[in-house]
């Protein structure tokens, strides 16, 4: 089924125009990092705004005739190009077309940046005291989804409660104590003390489930060295009355 009997497309520049007007960035699902990826419902958003097709259904053809001509894909292949907030990217020939045409190098770049020298030396000062870097941390916002897809809680208020139960039994802290567990992108780390495995015998059925908690998470859960996002915000300088 196409997107239009009555008309034709140029599918490579529609690929072009999808990395200039879509978000492209990287994306996490269940605890995996897919690169540069975008979603199916900005890309439909986008093709009708647009004026490419006139409403939804057509945007999906259109979006299914990309993934025919191997121009994008789901990002693991399990899926044809839908109206929902599933993954998708460019194929690897999409991308080897892209490094060897300067029309399409604008695919996973970003946007040009205008900017003077004196505020560049003022990000790169303000850079050197404002980055730090935590060892074997996770986000708290993806433990959430963890422990609802697998079953631990039954939604998000449950799973932060569970997350503020973990910090209560110093099982868990935020790494630099200055947060109670929230479903937001900050970083909590795994207590040194609790390291080693504690005797089950020593602990009642809440301990004995915290305690399965803590291990799957070691074993599921993307814990890795983190370095804080530093936001800088430039004011203009005046000069002094």
């Amino acid at each position: 089924m196409t997107a239009s009997p009555k008309k034709k497309y140029n599918l490579e520049d529609i690929a072009l125009q999808i990395a200039k007007h879509v978000e492209i960035k990287d994306r996490t699902y269940h605890f995996k990092t897919y690169k540069q990826c975008f979603l199916g419902t900005d890309v439909v958003r986008f093709f009708v705004s647009s004026g490419l097709v006139k409403n939804a259904k057509e945007a999906v053809d259109l979006g299914n005739m990309l993934v025919k001509e191997k121009y994008i894909k789901h990002v693991v292949d399990e899926h044809d190009f839908k109206n929902e907030k599933l993954f998708y990217e460019y194929t690897e020939i999409m991308k080897f077309r892209a490094s060897n045409n300067p029309h399409l190098s604008v695919i996973g770049q970003e946007e040009g940046v205008s900017i003077s020298d004196e505020d560049l030396e003022e990000i790169a000062f303000s850079m050197q005291w404002g980055l730090k870097t935590y060892p074997r941390c996770f986000i708290g916002e993806e433990l959430v989804k963890w422990l609802v897809g697998n079953g631990y809680a039954k939604g998000v208020n449950h799973a932060v409660a569970i997350g503020n139960l973990l910090m209560e039994k110093r099982l868990v802290h935020h790494v630099t104590y200055e947060h109670q567990f929230k479903n937001e992108n900050l970083f909590y780390q795994l207590s040194e003390e609790n390291s080693e495995e504690k005797s089950l015998s020593d602990l009642n059925l809440t301990d004995i489930e915290m305690a399965e908690i803590i291990t799957q998470m070691k074993k599921k859960v993307e814990i890795k060295t983190r370095q804080v996002s530093v936001t800088i915000r430039l004011k203009k300088k005046v000069a002094n009355p």
